[in-house]
């Protein structure tokens, strides 16, 4: 079945954002290689008897990156990060509304913090991902 002009436009499109992403993954490769030797397979994987972080002259970056991914869980989600509200303040304040919204807060906490959500470990993995790959873009 051959393809509509749409499709083949969109076809198109995509192959040629996959190719110029090219320099992007060397530079995120370089840079989990110095900084964050577990996700250091953008362009190359690890094989097996390959030595852990051989190409890291000293771990004082590995050790900086973890300490500011893990400062990002204290920061960005304290223990109460997330409270079902109501864009009218008034409406916060009344007795049954309160006692509703607190519940449902207490039960998206349960359902975002069951171990089956993978909800933690995510985001500590998009904490540690964002400080080695994207924070260290951001110029003053």
């Amino acid at each position: 079945m051959p393809l509509t002009p749409v499709q083949q436009t969109i076809l198109d499109n995509g192959n040629r954002l996959f190719s110029e992403r090219s320099g992007l993954l060397l530079l995120w490769q370089e840079m989990a290689e110095h900084f964050y030797y577990d996700r250091a397979w953008f362009t190359s994987g690890r094989a097996t008897g390959q030595e852990y972080a051989q190409q890291a002259f000293s771990s004082d970056g590995a050790l900086y990156r973890r300490e500011m991914g893990n400062l990002f869980q204290s920061m960005m989600r304290p223990p109460d990060f997330y409270e079902v509200k109501a864009a009218d303040e008034d409406r916060n304040k009344v007795g049954d509304a309160r006692q509703w919204l607190q519940d449902a807060t207490g039960f998206m906490r349960k359902v975002m913090y069951h171990q089956q959500s993978r909800f933690h470990p995510t985001t500590v993995l998009t904490d540690h991902d964002f400080v080695t790959f994207v924070s260290n873009g951001f110029q003053n």
